[in-house]
């Protein structure tokens, strides 16, 4: 007697549990630049623009000025085109960027004491 083959089962399908961030800060607000990292702005060394991947270590100094720097920051600017100071390039399409890294970098961005 010959048995007949039987199909596999399938798998389990896996469950997939994306990534969270949160995020609390205090801020004063943006200017109207697209800001990639400049660190010479005055309220902010990347703003307006969508980070999509990178590593960021900020430390808040006494003053209220930020140390900072990363590593493998990547991004897109939908409503500009962006600005950097870091030496860093960006994609073909001037908007985008990837694998950036930064160290020893300093902003002149503050919190006022309310924050």
């Amino acid at each position: 007697m010959i048995t007949p083959p039987v199909p596999p089962n399938a798998p389990d399908a896996p469950i997939i549990n994306p990534p969270t961030f949160n995020l609390a800060a205090g801020a004063n607000g943006n200017g109207g630049q697209t800001l990639a990292d400049l660190s010479t702005n005055s309220n902010g060394a990347i703003e307006s623009v969508v980070l999509t991947k990178g590593n960021f270590n900020i430390t808040r100094k006494a003053d209220s000025k930020m140390d900072y720097s990363y590593k493998d920051y990547a991004g897109i600017a939908p409503w500009g085109t962006p600005t950097t100071d870091s030496g860093n390039t960006f994609g073909a399409s001037g908007k985008n960027w990837s694998g950036w890294n930064r160290t020893g970098a300093s902003t002149g961005s503050y919190l006022d004491s309310k924050n």
